[in-house]
């Protein structure tokens, strides 16, 4: 199916609004630091796409996790400055006690 423009396939496909956000591998390759270092990096750039398209995208802003700390530090950074609509927390189990700052934040911004 050819549409030559992604708003000629949105229209075709009547998709109102498409959400960024990072596939697998994700971000996290074992060391907290370049995943604290990537996170802001990565979630800059699609806030960008979702700001200078606010029609067509949202951002699902991706986590440093397993890092808890880390993973707060960039909840309230992109919610607060970036303006994302969520989060994508890709190859981590959600289930996982560890988590549950990270949830009390997000709960907290009703996020």
């Amino acid at each position: 199916m050819e549409c030559g423009t992604t708003s000629a396939f949105y229209e075709k496909m009547n998709i109102k609004k498409s959400f960024i956000s990072l596939s697998s591998p994700h971000i996290y390759f074992g060391d907290d630091e370049q995943t604290r270092n990537l996170a802001p990096s990565v979630n800059s750039f699609g806030a960008t796409l979702a700001q200078k398209y606010p029609d067509k995208f949202n951002l699902l802003a991706s986590l440093p996790l397993p890092n808890t700390e880390n993973s707060i530090a960039e909840i309230k950074y992109d919610a607060e400055t970036l303006q994302v609509s969520g989060f994508n927390t890709l190859g981590t189990y959600l289930g996982k006690p560890q988590l549950d700052p990270v949830f009390d934040v997000l709960n907290k911004k009703k996020l």
